[in-house]
């Protein structure tokens, strides 16, 4: 299969290592280390997403309840992360149509 690969400028490829000067959220800075890994350093995704830990993996599960454990967890994570919940949801047409 052949995949183009993403293209970035001299420009955007400085813009993403200033931005990782700074502080974010982990989940900006996980994505700031994916986009560095690509745009910079020329990886490819699967392996960006193996160093940046945001792959989907193949797990075998012992059980049902393993396999409810395990879907649910990511709901436990962003529950925890209210800096992130707030990050994703407070957009301008979200507090729109809610106010309806």
């Amino acid at each position: 299969m052949n995949i183009k690969q993403a293209k970035f400028s001299e420009e955007e490829k400085t813009e993403i290592l200033q931005a990782q000067k700074t502080q974010h959220p982990v989940h900006v800075n996980k994505r700031l280390l994916a986009l560095k890994l690509k745009a910079v350093d020329g990886m490819r995704s699967k392996d960006v997403g193996k160093i940046a830990n945001m792959h989907a993996t193949n797990e075998i599960f012992r059980g049902l309840e393993a396999v409810i454990d395990r879907l649910c967890q990511p709901v436990r994570d962003l529950a925890e992360d209210t800096q992130r919940v707030a990050s994703i949801t407070y957009r301008k047409w979200i507090i729109d149509a809610l106010m309806i």
